[in-house]
């Protein structure tokens, strides 16, 4: 995977500078929380004595880069979950993160069902899986004029996939939770003195 390091100087500044938020498509300062790949945050706090630019990543001294969590104590809903694999905040890690009656699917709770298949809402019940699922295409997810994307292995309806469906100002996928956002990586911000904040998704100057 690519890395994206950063210079002594910036993580200096980071000390003692106050945060200001920028996004590169619009300018704006709304955000929205969701989780991140923290493999795209591989900034080095060893060389700025164990800690990050930002409050909301951590140092990992095992590898020593800054992610987005190293326990779930760094999470909150509705991603409350730290992935210890991938150092990134999830809905569940295992089914005994979800509620009762739900199984926890690529990181995301899901409705289960037997095989008398009863589901809530206008969801079906996948044989397979077992698992209630609210679209198989993309033309379940379109009834409601939301123009929504099927995700099939979830079953959830959401904004996106890829980049490819985002608008401006909101131009990048976060795939955990499956919406637009401002940034998912720093290399999404306009230059090297804007990083990625893995809880707003919006890039930040230290």
């Amino acid at each position: 995977m690519r890395k994206f390091w950063f210079g002594l100087g910036l993580f200096a500044a980071a000390c003692h500078g106050q945060l200001s938020f920028s996004d590169p498509d619009d300018g704006g300062t709304s955000g929205m929380d969701a989780g991140l790949d923290a493999s795209a945050l591989p900034m080095d706090c060893r060389t700025n004595g164990g800690t990050c630019p930002l409050p909301t990543l951590r140092c990992d001294t095992a590898s020593g880069n800054c992610v987005a969590c190293l326990a779930d104590s760094d999470c909150k809903d509705p991603l409350p979950r730290c992935n210890p694999t991938e150092h990134r905040c999830v809905a569940c890690t295992t089914s005994a993160d979800c509620p009762a009656g739900r199984a926890c699917e690529q990181h995301v709770c899901i409705t289960a069902c037997d095989d008398a298949g009863k589901c809530p809402g206008n969801a079906t019940c996948h044989a397979q899986s077992h698992l209630c699922k609210d679209c198989q295409v993309n033309a379940d997810c379109n009834n409601a004029g939301n123009d929504r994307i099927c995700e099939p292995n979830t079953g959830r309806c959401i904004e996106c996939l890829d980049d490819g469906p985002c608008p401006p100002g909101r131009s990048h996928c976060e795939k955990i939770t499956g919406r637009c956002v401002h940034c998912v990586n720093s290399s999404h911000c306009p230059s090297e003195q804007f990083i990625c904040d893995p809880e707003r998704l919006m890039c930040v100057r230290p």
